[in-house]
């Protein structure tokens, strides 16, 4: 049996899956929060936050929140900062999909 693991994500992703989050349950929710979409991206979301949010729901499906026992392809921070949002994706595709739809990474409408 090979017990290595090979796990995708972005370096984000794997930033939050280290971070210390001040206590061992607040550190184990944002990892069970987080895990299912580590495709993780920091969005200058500006005005369009729901905008972002709502073509994510129609586009990608429901939304990812482990702790409500939701199953989805996607998860947006409950706090935006600064006009700054994270947005996690299950797939890399799905988040590609996303930054060219919202001008990241040279994409567009």
């Amino acid at each position: 049996m090979n017990e290595t693991t090979i796990c995708e994500g972005t370096e984000l992703f794997y930033r939050t899956m280290a971070a210390d989050y001040g206590d061992p349950e607040r550190n184990e929710l944002m990892k069970s929060e987080w895990a299912p979409t580590p495709w993780m991206i920091d969005v200058q979301v500006g005005g369009m936050r729901e905008a972002m949010r709502s073509w994510c729901y129609h586009n990608l499906g429901h939304e990812s929140s482990p702790m409500h026992e939701h199953e989805g392809n996607w998860k947006q921070a409950s706090v935006t900062m600064h006009e700054k949002s994270w947005f996690g994706f299950k797939t890399q595709t799905m988040m590609r999909r996303f930054e060219n739809r919202f001008f990241l990474n040279g994409g567009g409408w």
